[in-house]
Parts: structure tokens; C-alpha cells; sequence
């Protein structure tokens, strides 16, 4: 008879055991938002990076964007089949996700949404965290590189020029050097005219 109690301790604590691992992990975040918005590529998030919180079971989603934009779409999706789990308007730029979630974010302006970006955990570490952009936000970052680089050199040139506009001898400055040796000469020459004659 024991060993059938121990047999049913032993089942009910697999069961509770088996229903703690089957815990929907997307519980709290099952919420979506039906508004459809027009797609505009003028708009975008960047530097979207996801990292582990110390809770294992979250992560922190963060971002940044141009400071006139304060609103955004989260999506987040069940990783093994693509489920839309979650679609939500957020106004914070970080923020506590579940962390096996796959999350899409973009931002919202009016009736416009951007660009849309993705990313989960599992390919930020695979990254090493390192923050993901968007293409036409990369061609931006590149096309100002190269027009800085422009500027630089433009500068060089035209400090180089000025340089040399201020080591060559103008002819005012030349009649000014010439004026001084006339004056220098006259001094001397009139000096010793006064010197020999006291002799």
C-alpha cells in the first residue's frame, strides 16, 4: 500500500512539475492591435538591440530615433511558428519583452509607420549585441562620412591656400620692405656723413 502512495506522491509531482514548464511565457502580452498605418521609408528606428535582463525570462528591447518621433509598434512573435503573439503602441524606447519572443519594431507618426526592424536574443548574442540599422539608415550614416571626409579635405585645401597667400610677397609688402631699407639707408648714410664731419 506504500509503495502505491509513493507511487501517486511520485506522478502528482511530475504533473506540477510538467504544468510549471508549460507556463505560456506570452501570458501577460497577448494583445494586438488591428490599426493599419501607411508605410513611409522616411521613417525608421536605429541602434535596435535587445539584451538579457536579469530575470531570464525577460529581456530589455531598446532603440533610438529622431527626437521628433515618440511613438512606436512593437510586434512580437512566437519564434517556432510565427505566431503574432503581441501588437502594441509603446512611447519608451526600452523596454521589458519576454525573452523568447521575436520582436519587430517601428515607428508610428500619424496614420505613417516606418521601417519596420527585427530581432530576438538569440541573434543579438550571435551579433554580440551589437546594435542593428536599417538600410537607408546606414546609406545616410555613409553618405555623411563621406560628405565630412569632403568638408575635411576642402578645409586642408583652403587653409593650405591661405598659407601660401600669406608666405609669398605681395607687392605692398614688398614697397613696405623696400621703403624701411631706403629709411634704414638714409639713417646710416646720414649718421656717418655727421660722424665725419665732427672729425
Amino acid at each position: 500500500m506504500s509503495f502505491l502512495y509513493s507511487l501517486f506522491f511520485l506522478g502528482l509531482c511530475q504533473l506540477i512539475s510538467a504544468q510549471g514548464t508549460l507556463t505560456d511565457p506570452f501570458e501577460n502580452y497577448r494583445s494586438i492591435d488591428n490599426t493599419q498605418y501607411k508605410h513611409s521609408k522616411t521613417l525608421y528606428v536605429f541602434d535596435l538591440n535587445i539584451k538579457p535582463h536579469k530575470d531570464s525570462t525577460l529581456a530589455i528591447l531598446e532603440w533610438r530615433s529622431h527626437p521628433n518621433l515618440y511613438k512606436y509598434m512593437i510586434e512580437m512573435y512566437d519564434q517556432p511558428d510565427g505566431e503574432l503573439i503581441y501588437r502594441q503602441i509603446h512611447r519608451s524606447k526600452e523596454n521589458y519583452m519576454p525573452a523568447s519572443g521575436h520582436f519587430v519594431v517601428y515607428p508610428i507618426t500619424g496614420k505613417l509607420s516606418g521601417t519596420p526592424l527585427s530581432i530576438n536574443l538569440n541573434e543579438a548574442k550571435e551579433r554580440e549585441f551589437e546594435p542593428k540599422n536599417t538600410s537607408r539608415y546606414l546609406q545616410i550614416k555613409k553618405r555623411e562620412a563621406e560628405q565630412r571626409e569632403i568638408d575635411k579635405r576642402r578645409e586642408a585645401k583652403e587653409a593650405q591656400l591661405e598659407q601660401e597667400r600669406n608666405s609669398r610677397l605681395t607687392p605692398q609688402s614688398f614697397l613696405m620692405v623696400l621703403y624701411i631699407l631706403i629709411i634704414a639707408i638714409f639713417v646710416t648714410v646720414v649718421v656717418l656723413i655727421f660722424k665725419n664731419s665732427g672729425k
